[in-house]
């Protein structure tokens, strides 16, 4: 759907530009994240963090389901990384996340157009 696309539309543009991560481990000090451990933001590295390397205190967070998530697309050819299941609440939140990762990084330069995108990230 309308929101697949977009998921995966945001986490291209992501990867293309080296700030997807593996989502393992925090690309700032290196520390692998625990299981259970929410991921926050590093403004001044543009990459999803651990809590301590968390630029953000907080205001840009991912959970560790959502996480666990993204690192597994990251382990399986396009086509099987199709196939996981997500809720739907869940691909809103990464896709949230995803989209706010993405301004941030490119803070001036992304526009959001109107509709589906706009709407996922209204709605909380």
């Amino acid at each position: 759907g309308a929101t697949d696309s977009a998921l995966e539309a945001a986490y291209a543009v992501l990867e293309m530009e080296g700030l997807s991560g593996d989502w393992r481990c925090c690309p700032v000090c290196g520390r692998a994240y625990g299981e259970r451990e929410v991921v926050g933001f590093s403004l001044e590295d543009s990459v999803a963090s651990c809590a301590d390397c968390d630029t953000m205190q907080g205001a840009l967070t991912l959970p560790p389901n959502a996480r666990s998530y993204l690192s597994r697309v990251l382990e399986l050819p396009y086509d099987g990384a199709l196939g996981l299941e997500v809720s739907e609440a869940q691909e809103r939140r990464i896709l949230r996340y995803l989209l706010r990762t993405l301004r941030l990084s490119f803070p001036g330069k992304l526009n959001t157009p109107d509709g589906v995108l706009g709407d996922l990230e209204m709605s909380r």
